[in-house]
């Protein structure tokens, strides 16, 4: 058994431990964050994190403690004077002369306590007890300096106020706030009026302080969500006589060591002053984000999709500086994609859809002859390249190789050389001219780059234990349990530990890294557009992968890589004639192949629902040719030590590469016949394949539908109609896995040329598909449909959301494989189908709050059902029309020689 503290050294409160085991208490002294991430060795780009996004409907209340546990790596520690000096906004010139502060003290002579809360006789509720913060608050706002003026906000008490949000699930309540003055008895306290938020207890205990810790985080977790202006946030929480300090942002969180504040009066005032007189943009809010009162739209391009019962949203105004031209100004109509995150930091993306709108008065009025745009707001680091800066890259290097007059012969078209290739190259040709492929991709029209966020102070450190410690339940023998709940949803998940305890169940050690500042990033789109897996039938989608496979192949002769090809970045425009052209999205994590920046070993990007097989695997498909004899045990220990060497920091870490991209549009073809289509057979199929699959480690089916033929499943499964697409897929599977075995055998996956072969073998698979008659028809099933899988996040998060869960998963040994040859099929038994287990809630109870916040729970009173979230990627879903039928060709290579025997069933699928 070990005493805990979790509390810092510096608190002076011993007294203050739990039992339990493993745990040290934070320190007050030791190496910095910067000095501890340096030390690690660095074995990738940026470690892989897991992400969460809270169920839609969780009350902020009941996931507390999920809030705190996907906040903990992002929280550092620092003392109160470093926290002063390089987060709070900056005080007035000379206050802090000795004969300002003794007026300010004098002035609250009478009004300051000179003994800790909980030491009062008889004792106080925390309303009562706190109630001085008030009158304190009020004779500092008094004061008058030259250099800053007072703003507009007010300390309230506000323990029994309901707090109203447009963010589902906020049940929550706080002690007090500094925030929007209450004109008005009668008015709503809403999440956007609170700017710092304050949590107080009047003892400090084990519990006590963390509650509050989890109080803090778990209300600026929510605000954050809910109130777009935010780039960042301060809190305050008490216990007793000590106080510490908060700092939210994008890239960090930083939580102070408490002061005692009955005694250090001086730093007490220097804090309010600081709040009290600090601009709007000192104190979190993007000076380029407003608020704006809805208001009825002047025509019907602007108004939002209103369901019945739904809540009538703010909206806001978001404005793009032009020093050339004005302003411009944009009010948000709809939200298409926002996500309720856990954590704080990240990227944060929102999407709207917006129009421009003009000042009249002191309202807003739409713009006459305004056209519906798409919005998009996201936070990168600030040394990364904006989409935009990124796009107009990728045009260059394309129009650069367009230019060249012998571009055909380039080496990366050397397989598209055959007679029967020249309608393909025609089509490309044509592409090429006049920048008509600029027409491919969604078109940004405007950007505005916000500051960079605060970088780490230099003296900050991580804490450990972690800041927000899970809720500790004693059982017989066990120590410490913390309970686990299904009141979240994963994005990007760590592979299940190997140490056979549950993911919830262990204390995670600090994650020392560098925190990069991050600057927040509005991009403008002109063309409202629909997921690919939202048009209206099978051929309309098959119809924009192939033109998704044109683009790729101009992004590979440009020498680039995409990295996130999803079904929420596959977009359409319908064009007057009724047809669905691509705009190809989201290039933010799009880069040269060749780059120079070195190969990473844990790959980072791409949505899991569609990431190719190689990095799921986190492996090559095959490293070099191996021998197939038998060996010895010796040979097999080798062998498995050089296996953990090419999973690490081998001689070969994997990069995304050309291939990679291409197999997305396979597993995006594949996710529309099975789990867009209001078929049951299929859509189980669908779930076997793609539920596990953002665990980020191979499930037996997700394996075993790539390395082994899927004709027969495919053919089991599928709605009469599309049956002539098992035999296709399972034709571009076959390609795609022979291409990445003999790649990985001659070592060639930074030879750009080697990537010419499947280009040519998908763009011909494809041209197939052109004909979709018998089965183009078929429709896909209503997003909201009851019966239709749902869809997978997009790249906005860059990865998939799934309901927590655990399974026996692992990527198979890849040695002693037979090289199959080229052109033949590679046909492989399917090992046994992993089972996902999932957790089962476990309540942790709940206790009413002595001061009326009988719904302010720190546990679930009940069980909170986490279904996967139904999200709608970048767009409106656009009228349902019938594409235009093309015909097909007649190919006779090995390749096109499988699609003579393909037929063509009845219209039939009912």
């Amino acid at each position: 058994m070990f005493a805990v503290n979790i509390l810092n050294r510096d608190d002076h409160h011993p007294n203050i431990e739990i039992m339990g085991s493993g745990f040290r208490s934070q320190s007050a002294a030791g190496p910095s964050m910067q000095e501890l991430a340096s030390s690690q060795k660095k074995l990738h780009e940026t470690p892989r994190r897991e992400r969460k996004v809270a169920v839609p409907d969780s009350k902020t209340t009941y996931i507390r403690t999920d809030i705190g546990e996907a906040m903990n790596p992002e929280v550092l520690i620092c003392k109160p004077a470093e926290f002063q000096a390089h987060y709070l906004p900056p005080l007035p010139e000379h206050i802090r002369k000795v004969h300002e502060i003794k007026s300010i003290k004098a002035a609250l002579k009478g009004v300051m306590i000179n003994q800790p809360p909980s030491a009062v006789q008889p004792r106080k509720p925390e309303a009562e007890a706190f109630k001085y913060l008030q009158e304190v608050c009020r004779v500092i706002g008094g004061r008058r300096f030259t250099t800053k003026k007072r703003n507009r906000y007010q300390f309230r008490l506000v323990p029994d106020t309901r707090i109203c949000s447009d963010v589902n699930g906020g049940n929550f309540r706080i002690d007090a706030l500094i925030g929007e003055p209450n004109s008005n008895s009668n008015a709503k306290l809403h999440a956007t009026d609170i700017i710092v938020p304050m949590e107080f207890k009047i003892e400090r205990t084990y519990l006590g302080a963390r509650k509050n810790r989890l109080q803090v985080g778990s209300a600026v977790s929510h605000i954050m969500n809910d109130d777009v202006r935010r780039n960042f946030m301060l809190a305050i929480s008490i216990e007793d006589n000590r106080m510490t300090l908060w700092y939210f942002s994008r890239s960090h969180s930083v939580k102070s060591e408490s002061f005692d504040y009955v005694k250090d009066q001086d730093l007490l005032i220097e804090v309010l002053i600081s709040l009290m007189f600090a601009t709007d943009e000192e104190l979190g809010l993007d000076p380029r984000v407003q608020i704006h009162l809805p208001q009825e739209p002047t025509s019907a391009k602007s108004k939002p999709t209103k369901k019945k019962g739904a809540k009538i949203a703010k909206k806001y105004i978001y404005e793009f500086p032009d020093e050339v031209n004005g302003s411009r100004f944009f009010s948000t109509t709809d939200c298409i994609s926002d996500f309720r995150t856990l954590a704080v930091a990240g990227r944060k993306t929102r999407v709207f859809k917006v129009i421009q709108v003009e000042k009249q008065g002191t309202s807003w009025r739409e713009k006459e002859g305004a056209e519906p745009m798409v919005l998009k707001d996201v936070w990168l680091d600030a040394n990364a390249r904006t989409e935009r800066q990124i796009q107009d890259q990728l045009f260059t290097d394309i129009q650069s190789f367009s230019e060249k007059p012998d571009w055909k012969s380039d080496d990366r078209l050397h397989s598209f050389t055959d007679p029967d290739d020249a309608d393909i190259m025609q089509a490309f040709e044509a592409v090429l001219q006049n920048g008509n492929y600029k027409n491919l991709f969604l078109l940004i029209k405007a950007e505005s780059i916000g500051h960079p966020s605060k970088e780490v102070t230099g003296v900050a450190r991580p804490a450990d234990p972690p800041v927000f410690l899970p809720k500790p339940v004693t059982g017989a023998g066990e120590g410490i349990r913390i309970p686990s709940r299904h009141t979240f949803q994963i994005t990007n998940p760590s592979p299940n530990p190997s140490n056979g305890l549950a993911q919830e169940d262990q204390i995670a050690k600090p994650e020392y890294r560098k925190f990069s500042p991050k600057r927040r990033c509005f991009l403008l789109f002109a063309d409202e557009c629909t997921p690919v897996d939202s048009l209206p039938t099978v051929g309309d989608a098959f119809t924009v992968l192939g033109q998704c496979v044109i683009a790729l192949r101009l992004m590979f002769c440009a020498g680039w890589v995409h990295r996130d090809i999803s079904a929420g970045n596959v977009l359409a425009l319908q064009d007057a004639n009724g047809g669905w052209k691509l705009k190809l999205a989201d290039l933010e994590y799009a880069k040269a192949f060749k780059d120079g920046s070195p190969p990473t070993t844990d790959p980072k990007t791409g949505t899991p629902y569609f990431m190719a097989h190689e990095l799921l695997s986190r492996n090559y498909i095959r490293v070099g040719t191996q021998s197939l004899e038998r060996g010895t045990t010796k040979d097999t220990r080798r062998q498995k030590d050089s296996q953990r060497i090419v999973r690490s920091a081998g001689k070969h870490p994997l990069r995304h590469n050309f291939q990679h991209d291409l197999e997305s549009v396979f597993w995006i073809a594949l996710w529309i016949i099975t789990a867009r289509i209001d078929h049951t057979p299929s859509m189980r199929r669908a779930k076997l394949i793609f539920t596990s699959t953002a665990n980020l480690v191979l499930s037996g089916e997700r394996q075993s539908t790539f390395v082994g033929d899927i004709s027969d499943t495919l053919s089991e499964c599928l709605v009469k109609p599309l049956l002539p697409l098992a035999q296709v897929l399972e034709d571009v599977r076959n390609d795609l896995y022979i291409e990445a075995f003999h790649r990985g055998e001659s070592l060639a996956w930074q030879d750009e040329k080697s990537y010419s072969l499947i280009h040519a073998k998908v763009a011909i698979h494809f041209v197939f598909l052109e004909d979709t008659r018998g089965w183009g028809d078929v429709p896909l099933a209503p997003q909201d449909s009851k019966t239709s899988s749902p869809a997978p996040e997009s790249a906005a998060e860059a990865a998939s959301v799934l309901v927590a869960s655990r399974g026996s998963m692992g990527s198979p040994t890849r040695r002693g494989i037979k090289p199959p040859a080229r052109g033949t099929s590679n046909k492989r038994s399917r090992p046994v189908e992993d089972q996902d287990q999932e957790d089962q809630d476990q309540p942790e109870g709940s206790r009413s709050r002595k001061r009326g916040r009988s719904a302010d729970r720190e546990g679930v009173s009940g069980p909170v059902t986490s279904t996967s979230a139904q999200v709608q990627e970048a767009a409106l879903t656009c009228r349902p029309s019938r594409r235009s039928q093309t015909q097909t060709r007649t190919t006779t290579t090995t390749t096109r020689n499988k699609g003579k025997s393909r037929g063509n069933p009845k219209k039939s699928w009912t």
